[in-house]
């Protein structure tokens, strides 16, 4: 399978074009910081913790009020689980986001009874910008194993809904989030980037009925859950399949899919009787390891008295020993038989990626400029009043005084607490002290022969 998982975009230097506004405003927590720097993303994906840890920590709608009353009686002001098949992670704003990591990972182990003690060095902790830069590329569907997976931004759009509900959801999250929709819309629709996942969906389809014919009548059932597979399998409820199965070694993810699908859900313990009763049979676990070998499909085609089984495996690595191909009545496609079938090639998959990521980047460096220009703006209204407050205990003391004696005084009495401070922090920091330094000369618009 050649698809692959892209990293990160860089941010290029923000310009001056202000982001879209937010079309839902939402009032903010009580106590919730404003700023981007305040924004977090912790958690869990599947480059960092086994299948079958990961799918422990999967948050269901149903426990989506209990995760977010208990991040917010800690102390987190703004919170948004997010949980798929890929990740179980949760976006925060907070006034110290860096001191949250322990206080998430607990909330989202103990429930399960997994010890986070032991979990934690293996959650994954974004901040600020970076943050930014993630949540906008999940929303874009370009940190998925499948990149242009068209379900994620649906999955994201009923996360924020739930924590919208729950009353967690304030000015930095759903600006950040309105933002990533719109970069995900012109990513699906200014680039290639989702026809690859809904051609072979399509191609998927047109192969069962190569082999069923009318799909009326015919029986499937899915193992695993991953946004792929549940999304084949809605594709072909829709076009006349007549039942379709879910089975997953997390009962709560099996039951969350097949409502999803409006399907029937069963344990594990149960696959074998989901397989010998399956026409079409999907996998899509992607846990490293085979799901389905050679003596469990042969004793399921026994059982089906050689009624030929269509095997599609979606899982990345595969899910389907590479030796059922060899037992007649089997046909295995996998998403490199897909993908042959459904794109041109390689290269016009890497362009649209890369003119996706382009563009998200794009995206990202207009939202985090126009997010600074107007958090810049307390701060000079801040130092506006500040100033004020001097030149008027000026007025009171020297109101008689000329002109250059009221100036000069007005003059040292501004530079007085900079100047304190600044000498203070190069003692003790010098480093630090050369930052200030060239942040004065930046905002004053002063350099080294005005200073001589």
């Amino acid at each position: 399978m050649h698809w692959s998982v892209i990293s990160p975009a860089r941010v290029p230097a923000p310009d001056a074009v202000a982001a879209e506004e937010s079309t839902h405003p939402a009032s903010a927590p009580v106590g919730a910081p404003a700023g981007i720097d305040s924004l977090a993303v912790i958690g869990f994906d599947h480059r960092t913790l086994p299948d079958e840890v990961r799918e422990r920590l999967f948050v269901d709608d149903a426990d989506v009020p209990s995760l977010v009353s208990q991040l917010r009686s800690a102390g987190v002001g703004e919170v948004l689980p997010l949980s798929t098949c890929d990740r179980v992670e949760v976006a925060i704003v907070d006034s110290q986001p860096t001191k949250r990591l322990h206080t998430v990972v607990e909330a989202l182990c103990n429930p399960v009874g997994l010890p986070a003690g032991e979990l934690v060095a293996g959650a994954r902790m974004r901040l600020s910008a970076e943050a930014v830069v993630h949540l906008f590329r999940i929303t874009a569907s370009l940190d998925s194993q499948i990149v242009g997976e068209p379900q994620i931004l649906g999955q994201v759009r009923a996360a924020h809904k739930l924590a919208r509900r729950e009353g967690s959801v304030g000015p930095v999250l759903e600006a950040v989030l309105q933002a990533a929709y719109a970069s995900a819309k012109r990513a699906r629709t200014e680039t290639t980037i989702a026809e690859g996942p809904v051609s072979m969906i399509a191609v998927a389809v047109d192969l069962v009925r190569s082999l069923h014919g009318d799909l009326d009548g015919c029986h499937g059932a899915l193992v695993g859950t991953g946004d792929m597979g549940v999304l084949l399998a809605e594709r072909m409820l829709d076009s006349g399949l007549s039942s379709m199965t879910v089975v997953d070694r997390n009962a709560r993810r099996a039951e969350a899919a097949a409502r999803e699908l409006n399907a029937n859900h069963i344990t594990i313990a149960d696959l074998a009787e989901a397989m010998a009763r399956a026409d079409v049979l999907v996998t899509a676990v992607g846990g490293g390891r085979h799901v389905i070998d050679e003596a469990v499909m042969a004793a399921t085609l026994k059982r089906r008295r050689r009624r030929p089984v269509m095997v599609i495996d979606l899982g990345i690595p595969s899910d389907v020993d590479p030796a059922v191909e060899r037992l007649e009545d089997a046909y295995v496609y996998d998403l490199d038989d897909l993908e042959r079938a459904a794109l041109e090639g390689k290269a016009t998959r890497t362009v649209a990626a890369r003119e996706a990521e382009d563009l998200v980047a794009g995206e990202v460096s207009r939202f985090l400029a126009d997010r600074a220009s107007r958090e810049a703006v307390p701060a000079i209204r801040q130092l506006r009043a500040t100033f004020e407050g001097l030149r008027q205990g000026v007025l009171l003391e020297r109101g008689d005084a000329d002109a250059e004696s009221a100036t000069d005084l007005l003059t040292k009495r501004l530079l007085h607490r900079p100047s304190t401070r600044l000498r203070r922090i190069a003692a003790e920091d010098p480093a630090l002290a050369e930052r200030l330094e060239e942040a004065v000369r930046l905002l004053f618009d002063t350099d080294e022969e005005d200073d001589r």
